[in-house]
């Protein structure tokens, strides 16, 4: 019997095949499974949807996008940092983000910024259920960028990959854009979080987006990267 594990704790346990064959059948096995984990809620008087553990917000101004991302470091979950990633449609209008005022509490307690990622163009794969940002990348499983961010590679910001820390400097783009964003707390999203987007703003003018909360439930789908 195999217990499937991904960024959540499995309530069940599946017989998905052995050996080699087994990792076939992972995708068939998941959709069958319980996990415990953060789900995201819609803030009151915002329109929006909820797509499993992915959640989708419309303003006038623009589209919004947020998942948290639990990523396995080295075989082990609970390592910091945790992954958020933000895809942004700005309706074709110019659109500046403050990347230091993006920022998550965790079980109330602030989770300070370590690095991040972009602006860049965000994918979606459909083979392994997953949201990315930047060229895919893949190595055993699934990489979420063009080069597989490593623990260390994240937590020192290594800006050779284009991984910056967070500046109060802001970042313009006007086409649909996704950011990779680490937060200094376990990686495996099962505590209560609450997800502050500020410093977005068109033509000098702040876009009100009200907080993101990320309360404890159940999923039918999720993952963990490599």
């Amino acid at each position: 019997m195999t217990r499937i594990s991904v960024h959540g704790i499995c309530r069940q346990w599946l017989h998905c095949g052995f050996g080699w064959f087994s990792t076939f059948l992972l995708s068939a096995c998941v959709a069958n499974v319980q996990y415990d984990a953060a789900v995201p809620v819609i803030p009151e008087q915002v329109r929006g949807e909820l797509h499993n553990e992915l959640v989708e917000l419309r303003f006038p101004q623009l589209i919004l996008y947020a998942q948290l991302q639990a990523f396995d470091w080295d075989g082990q979950y609970l390592l910091p940092p945790l992954g958020l990633w933000l895809n942004i449609d700005p309706k074709g209008k110019p659109l500046t983000i403050t990347t230091s005022k993006v920022m998550l509490l965790s079980d109330g307690e602030p989770a300070p910024t370590v690095a991040f990622l972009g602006p860049d163009v965000a994918w979606f794969s459909p083979r392994a259920l997953a949201a990315g940002c930047g060229p895919r990348f893949y190595r055993t499983g699934i990489g979420l960028t063009r080069f597989g961010a490593s623990q260390e590679s994240v937590l020192k910001a290594d800006n050779t990959l284009g991984i910056f820390r967070p500046s109060e400097e802001p970042i313009r783009f006007t086409e649909t854009s996704c950011f990779l964003f680490w937060f200094d707390t376990d990686s495996l999203p099962t505590h209560e979080f609450l997800l502050s987007i500020k410093g977005v703003s068109i033509e000098g003018k702040e876009i009100e987006i009200p907080d993101i909360r990320f309360k404890k439930g159940t999923l039918n789908q999720l993952r963990v990267f490599p």
